[in-house]
């Protein structure tokens, strides 16, 4: 892949598209190097796409939240999810179209609705949580949350929910979806992970600092210390007291637990996973980071009530499993729950 990426980085160009947005044009080619390098741990090349793709003012490319929040707290989510959309956007580097009934699990619909991002979730650790530029209300855009009944569901609108109609007599089609896979935004906090990986944690400061007045009104300033300050009083996540801080057990070195580094890693982590909620783009940073992944069963006041499950770094069940088109015909499948260890014993948390 690496091969294949600089070769192909000098050949891509945005005059020849009609639709430059919804093809590899130039910014999104290298957003994507930038993220293979970051994922490939190369540090220096992720910095040296990540400086192409921004420019030199970052800031003028990042989201518009506040032109979002203007459409205010409605049960009709579309002006949003358009706007989130938009191909005119300059924050937009590339988007995806595809068959999919993601509209609906990320809306105000009661699909699916049992796992969904709950309050819960949502209260203690993303979106209504206390961050380390204050309360949730200082959002520029607030989050929408639908609660009452069998609905529990906190969200940003930014996957539409588009009905392609084949059979007009029985109504009856195909839902489409458009995703955002690169833009400024998530750019901006892989470049800071990268900073904090070099342990250039100024730069990061500056990046992080960046997006989070941009996605909420605050004149904070952050520096390394005001950040290991934050988290230093944050305790670690358990299942029963969730926070936004996890132990971190990575495959690639950093250094320990109370460190400046740490601190930093945890702060462009909470920020992704703000960033990119309902992309599915954390189940990566989980992955890379050997976070631990618990189950529980939720009460009917959703909180929880028992603990399940656990996925730990070292799981099988973290690999996708092979198709059953090439285990059907005597390649070995990946390792099903636990290994084959039959004295393993679950350590929940």
């Amino acid at each position: 892949m690496e091969k294949y990426i600089e070769e192909a980085l000098p050949l891509v160009g945005d005059t020849h598209y009609k639709q430059p947005k919804y093809h590899f044009n130039k910014q999104a080619a290298y957003a994507f190097a930038e993220r293979f390098y970051l994922f490939y741990e190369k540090w220096d090349k992720a910095l040296e796409c990540a400086n192409i793709c921004l420019g030199t003012a970052p800031k003028s490319l990042l989201r518009d939240w506040d032109e979002m929040a203007s459409y205010g707290i409605t049960n009709n989510l579309d002006p949003r999810n358009n706007l989130y959309i938009k191909a005119s956007a300059k924050c937009n580097f590339l988007m995806t179209t595809a068959v999919s009934s993601a509209g609906i699990f990320f809306s105000n619909y009661i699909n699916a609705t049992k796992y969904s991002h709950n309050s819960f979730i949502s209260k203690n650790e993303t979106l209504e949580a206390n961050n380390i530029w204050g309360g949730y209300t200082m959002m520029r855009c607030l989050p929408l949350v639908f609660k009452g009944g069998t609905m529990d569901r906190a969200l940003v609108a930014k996957t539409p929910m588009m009905f392609e109609e084949k059979d007009p007599v029985s109504k009856t089609g195909y839902f489409h979806t458009v995703a955002v896979p690169f833009r400024a935004d998530i750019s901006l906090l892989e470049r800071a992970e990268a900073y904090v990986m070099l342990k250039q944690y100024d730069k990061a400061c500056q990046d992080l600092t960046v997006w989070m007045q941009n996605w909420a009104k605050t004149s904070l300033i952050l520096t390394p210390e005001t950040v290991k300050q934050y988290y230093d009083n944050m305790n670690y996540y358990t299942s029963f007291a969730p926070s936004q801080k996890r132990h971190l057990y990575p495959a690639f070195a950093i250094e320990g637990e109370g460190s400046i580094q740490e601190s930093m890693l945890h702060c462009v982590l909470n920020f992704k996973r703000l960033e990119t909620i309902h992309e599915g783009l954390r189940w990566f940073d989980v992955k890379r980071y050997g976070i631990n992944i618990t189950r529980r069963v939720m009460n009917s006041s959703s909180e929880p009530e028992t603990l399940v499950d656990s996925l730990l770094a070292n799981d099988p069940r973290r690999a996708i499993q092979l198709p059953m088109e090439v285990t059907s015909v005597g390649m070995e499948a990946n390792p099903g729950r636990y290994g084959l260890d039959p004295d393993f014993k679950l350590p929940f948390e």
